[in-house]
């Protein structure tokens, strides 16, 4: 659930040195997404799959740079979204 989501993401971020990172590889939902893989997600991972914009907003407030993108595998229908979160490289002249 979400602040289970949230909770994980903020220890994981304390964790992390600057420069650090954070990857995730999650099932989403998205606009025009194979009726295939839509079924199969709504059905393989539970009541907790998000669009892109679910997942990020996990991140509010942690000071996390996101890039993220969403993959369609073609053999077996299933949408991806893979989420890379950094930490902000302190800006020059500035100790961590």
């Amino acid at each position: 659930d979400d602040a289970t989501a949230r909770q994980f993401m903020r220890i994981a971020r304390a964790a992390l040195n600057p420069d650090g990172r954070i990857y995730t590889l999650d099932p989403c939902f998205v606009p025009q997404q194979n009726p295939i893989a839509r079924f199969l997600i709504s059905r393989d991972r539970g009541q907790n799959v998000r669009d892109p914009r679910g997942y990020e907003a996990l991140l509010n407030g942690l000071d996390l740079t996101v890039h993220g993108t969403v993959t369609h595998q073609a053999w077996i229908p299933y949408t991806l979204w893979h989420m890379e979160c950094r930490v902000p490289a302190p800006a020059e002249g500035v100790s961590p």
